[in-house]
């Protein structure tokens, strides 16, 4: 009976997961415990159980889920992301290309000041609020070590901080990287509970503007 609770119990903590999250991969874990609790209660041993637990869990997960994932989507306007994303937008240009390796740099729908902005303004890092510029600077170094580009750090003159040697900037990011660079930022805002704004006004700041930049 012991078991039996344990496997109830662990249910619903996955149930509630899968509310907060709605992400159809706890559902199946749930599912699984159930099973796990049933087992349990025809006598069955823990090895059983647990053999249960991952066959239901990981065949939800690995059958199931894709199907209800597809379902959902259906009707849904397909959502384009990364590059694909700023095709046919209007930009501003902000540094013109300069030849081979002098990569120009634009600024599309307004979409990373804002955001860093949304960021600086809604969420403290370590407790210390950080402008706009101090986030673009954390983001570069957090996107660039995603690339798996090492980043070399002295210590100061002063002997009290450190000072990185990558010597890259926004401006170094091809339109693909960059739009990985503001998925990134939008990402782990989000994760903050950070709620971006829309946009629209800088959007149409960068509407009217690119003609001119032109």
């Amino acid at each position: 009976m012991t078991a039996f609770w344990f496997w109830v119990i662990v249910a619903i903590a996955f149930a509630v997961v899968e509310v907060m999250t709605v992400a159809f991969f706890a559902v199946f874990i749930t599912i699984g415990a159930l099973g796990a609790a049933v087992v349990s209660l025809l006598g069955f041993g823990l090895l059983v159980q647990a053999i249960v637990l991952g066959v239901l869990g990981v065949a939800g997960i690995m059958i199931a889920r894709p199907f209800l994932v597809e379902r959902l989507h259906i009707g849904r306007p397909t959502l384009r992301s990364g590059a694909d994303s700023m095709v046919g937008q209007q930009a501003i240009l902000l540094e013109p290309i300069g030849g081979v390796g002098q990569p120009g740099h634009i600024k599309i729908a307004g979409e990373l000041w804002p955001a860093l902005t949304d960021i600086s303004e809604q969420h403290a890092h370590n407790g210390i609020k950080l402008s706009p510029e101090d986030w673009r600077l954390v983001f570069l170094d957090a996107f660039w070590r995603m690339k798996g580009e090492e980043l070399r750090l002295v210590p100061n003159l002063d002997g009290n901080g450190f000072v990185p040697l990558s010597g890259r900037s926004t401006s170094d990011l091809s339109v693909p990287e960059m739009s990985e660079y503001l998925e990134l930022i939008k990402a782990t805002g989000a994760g903050w509970g950070v709620v971006f704004n829309d946009g629209a006004e800088d959007g149409a700041v960068a509407n009217n503007a690119a003609p001119r930049a032109a």
